[in-house]
C-alpha cells in the first residue's frame, strides 16, 4: 500500500510498533516526534526501501499544524501522541484534549480529509465497572482518562473528520517502561500486590494493538465508531505475577500492601519528583487505575466489523516480552 500516513508520537512505545508495522505494510511513512528527540528506535526499522521522514509538528500552533496538512495531504492519520504522567488535570487537558483537537483541525484545514483519522484513547477514558460488572460507562477515574474522553468528544465535534476511535486497555510488549516496573520487581523475586480484594483486569499485547489499528485503516466503517481493545481475555489480580513466572521461571514472593499505604507512598513520590519538575510513573491516581475492581471490556464489535482476531493471551505475549527485555538487558 502506497499511502502516505502520519503517526505522531512515533518515537513512543506504541508508536515505535506502529511505525514498524507501517512501513512493513508499505506505507509511506511520516513519524512525527518532538524536536529534540531520541531517533535511535528508528534505527533498525529503516529499509532501503522504506518509505520515512521524521516530522516535527508544531501542536501549539495552528497556522503551522494546517501549512503541514496542506503540503504533506496525508491519506491516513493515526494519532497516538499524549502524556500519561502530569501534575494537573489542566495539563492533561491541554495536551491530551487540546492538542489533539488542534491536529484534527488541521486535518481538514486545507479542504483534504484524511481517508481516516485514527485516535489512540484508552480504557481508562471509560473507566472500570465494580466487580459484578455494574456501573455505567463513561466513568473515568483519573485525570488522564477524563482528558482522553474530552479528546473523543472534541474531535466528534470536527465536521468532516472521518474518526474511528481505539481503546486500548492495558498495553505491554517490548519497549513498554511502566507495566516494566512491576517486571523488575518480579524479576528481583518481589510480587507486590495494592491490597488484595479481587479484580478483573484485562491486557492487551502490543502487536495486537498493532493490528487492530491497521484493520481499521484498511476497513470501511462508518465514521465515529469506537473499538475496545484486549486480547478478549479475563484475567484475576495475581495472573501477571503467574504468567511472567512461566516465562522467567522465577519465583517471586508475594506480598499485600495496604492501599491507604501504597497512596501515602505515593503521595511522597510525587512530592519529591516535583522539586525535579517532573512527574513519578506511581502517583495516587495511578494507585486509583491499578486497583480498580473491573477493567474487563468487549472487543466483539471489533471481531465483527474489523475482523480483530487477537493472536497473544498473557502467557504468549510475555513470554516474548521477556525475552526482549533479558536480550536488551533491560532485565
Amino acid at each position: 500500500m502506497n499511502a502516505k500516513i502520519l503517526v505522531t508520537g512515533a518515537n513512543g512505545f506504541i508508536g515505535s510498533h506502529l511505525v514498524a508495522a507501517c512501513l512493513k505494510r508499505g506505507f509511506e511513512v511520516h513519524a512525527a516526534v518532538r524536536e529534540n528527540s531520541s531517533m535511535a528506535v528508528f534505527n533498525s526499522l529503516v529499509a532501503p526501501d522504506a518509505k520515512l521522514k521524521i516530522v516535527y509538528p508544531e501542536y501549539g500552533s495552528p497556522a503551522e499544524l494546517g501549512r503541514l496538512m496542506s503540503l504533506e495531504k496525508y491519506r491516513y492519520i493515526v494519532h497516538n501522541a499524549g502524556i500519561t504522567k502530569a501534575g494537573s488535570e489542566e495539563a492533561y487537558r491541554n495536551v491530551n484534549a487540546g492538542l489533539t483537537c488542534s491536529l484534527g483541525r488541521a486535518a481538514i484545514s486545507s479542504g483534504t480529509a484524511p481517508d481516516r483519522f485514527i485516535y489512540v484513547s484508552s480504557l481508562a477514558a471509560l473507566g472500570p465497572l465494580s466487580y459484578s460488572g455494574e456501573g455505567a460507562r463513561p466513568n473515568p477515574v483519573t485525570a488522564y482518562g477524563r482528558s482522553k474522553l474530552l479528546a473523543e468528544a472534541g474531535l466528534k465535534e470536527i465536521k468532516g473528520l472521518p474518526v474511528t476511535v481505539i481503546r486500548p486497555t492495558a498495553v505491554y510488549g517490548p519497549g513498554e517502561k511502566d507495566l516494566f516496573i512491576a517486571l523488575r520487581l518480579l524479576a528481583g523475586g518481589w510480587d507486590l500486590n495494592m491490597g488484595a480484594n479481587p479484580q478483573k483486569l484485562t491486557f492487551v499485547y502490543v502487536h495486537d494493538l498493532v493490528e487492530a489499528i491497521a484493520l481499521a485503516l484498511r476497513k470501511q466503517t462508518p465514521d465515529w465508531l469506537s473499538f475496545d481493545i484486549s486480547d478478549g481475555l479475563e484475567y484475576d489480580r495475581y495472573a501477571l505475577s503467574e504468567a511472567f513466572s512461566r516465562a522467567s521461571g522465577i519465583k517471586a514472593r508475594r506480598i499485600h500492601l495496604p492501599v491507604r499505604l501504597v497512596n501515602t507512598i505515593a503521595g511522597v513520590n510525587e512530592w519529591y519528583t516535583s522539586l525535579a519538575g517532573g512527574y513519578p510513573a506511581l502517583n495516587r491516581e495511578k494507585v486509583r487505575e491499578l486497583t480498580a475492581e473491573n477493567w474487563l471490556c468487549n472487543i466483539q464489535p471489533a471481531q465483527e466489523l474489523l475482523g480483530y482476531r487477537p493472536r497473544y493471551d498473557l502467557t504468549s505475549g510475555l513470554a516474548e516480552t521477556w525475552r526482549w527485555y533479558k536480550e536488551k538487558k533491560w532485565l
